[in-house]
């Protein structure tokens, strides 16, 4: 089985060895930063099984040498993607016995052929398990011809209440993440909903702007739009749920696919 970008479950996270897709991650729910989801094992995820143990095992006896040591091996060896088929940064993966698991991630991944040419659409090329990290500086993916980079950029001119956390974002990523700030732009914005922080930027204001943008049809934009703001709103008898009414007839259709349990 080849690591092919995901069409029609963007629900789904998927772990990978090299080219091989071993497992399934089927979000059910969230907890900020972690997400949580159903295991779906495939073939190859044996081979693993007994690292996670160890893992979960040395962090439930606080040793915490042997689990970044376990940690070190599972990032070295295996890729977890975002539902779109892009691969994080980094992540730590924790596998539970009753066939469920957690997860957080930060950033995205740039793999390259050995060539130094991009691979195809989605696909996953493995170097020891490593890739380039996209850390929004230098030149390609991560600059200004990013749509993800440049959505992040036109959020902030346009909700001026966000330039302080883009600063923030900027100095401590070294660059701009979209993933990342999106994930943060979720936070306050629900926030705002709330009425948790009366200096969170508008709620409106934010939800006008990515309805705006999400009917571009730009798939760079919809892709951190979708991955990294409609999947983070709050879940439903999460506080601020009802957000989820509020979105435009472009990004609740897009809400629609992704939760379709709301």
């Amino acid at each position: 089985m080849t690591a092919a970008r995901p069409s029609t479950d963007s629900a789904v996270w998927r772990l990978h060895h090299h080219d091989r897709e071993i497992a399934r991650l089927r979000v059910t729910g969230g907890d900020m930063p972690w997400l949580h989801g159903e295991l779906e094992e495939l073939p190859g995820f044996d081979a693993f099984r007994e690292v996670f143990v160890a893992e979960t095992r040395a962090v439930d006896e606080e040793d915490w040498e042997r689990a970044e040591a376990c940690h070190e091996e599972i990032r070295d060896a295996l890729t977890l993607t975002y539902p779109d088929g892009t691969p994080v940064a980094e992540f730590l993966l924790r596998i539970h016995g009753d066939g469920t698991a957690g997860w957080r991630w930060h950033g995205t991944r740039r793999a390259q052929s050995e060539g130094g040419a991009a691979p195809a659409d989605g696909a996953l090329v493995a170097h020891g398990g490593k890739a380039d990290v996209d850390t929004g500086v230098g030149t390609g993916a991560g600059t200004d011809a990013d749509p993800g980079v440049r959505l992040v950029r036109n959020l902030v001119a346009a909700v001026p209440a966000f330039e302080d956390l883009y600063e923030s974002h900027v100095f401590n990523e070294d660059g701009v993440l979209p993933h990342v700030f999106f994930w943060e732009v979720t936070q306050e914005t629900v926030k705002s909903f709330l009425g948790l922080d009366a200096d969170a930027p508008d709620w409106r204001a934010t939800l006008r702007f990515l309805e705006e943008q999400s009917a571009r049809g730009v798939p760079g934009i919809d892709e951190v739009v979708v991955t990294s703001f409609l999947e983070y709103l709050p879940f439903p008898g999460q506080p601020g749920h009802a957000i989820v009414g509020e979105l435009g007839p472009v990004m609740a259709a897009a809400f629609a696919k992704v939760r379709s349990a709301g």
